[in-house]
């Protein structure tokens, strides 16, 4: 059962977040994209795709929306790097990732198209603002 506690932890984070000026607004906005997926019983698995198969470095894959996972794609636009990185999100603290070196230079380095976040957190953050997640029933 969720608790009151677990969300007020969430939203703490990301407060101390908004208002630590070294820590970058996107970092932020994927750190509660992940924890709120988790908070609202869609945890995301970034070990197996959606057919249970593990997860390859070797390829690239995009998430699904309708499956709430990640599928191979030959044009998928996530990589091993952006799994790697959507891992420590998942299981760090949002202090903790900002502090972790090479996360500024990652946001550079992995543009997106709708915006500054990187394009495994622009598909992720869209399936979770398009009400794929903690949609009532």
């Amino acid at each position: 059962m969720l608790t009151s506690r677990e969300w007020f932890d969430v939203v703490q984070s990301v407060f101390v977040g908004l208002d630590t000026l070294s820590v970058q607004l996107q970092l932020t906005q994927v750190w509660f994209y992940i924890h709120y997926a988790s908070l609202t019983g869609y945890d995301l698995s970034f070990s197996r795709d959606i057919t249970g198969v593990p997860l390859n470095p070797e390829r690239t894959y995009m998430y699904d929306i309708s499956e709430r996972g990640l599928r191979p794609s030959v044009q998928g636009d996530i990589s091993a790097d952006h799994i790697k990185f959507l891992r420590l999100v998942a299981n760090k603290s949002l202090s903790a990732v900002a502090q972790i070196g090479g996360v500024n230079e990652f946001y550079q380095t992995a543009g997106c198209q709708r915006g500054s976040m990187p394009a495994c957190s622009c598909s992720l953050s869209h399936g979770i603002i398009s009400g794929s997640y903690g949609k009532a029933d």
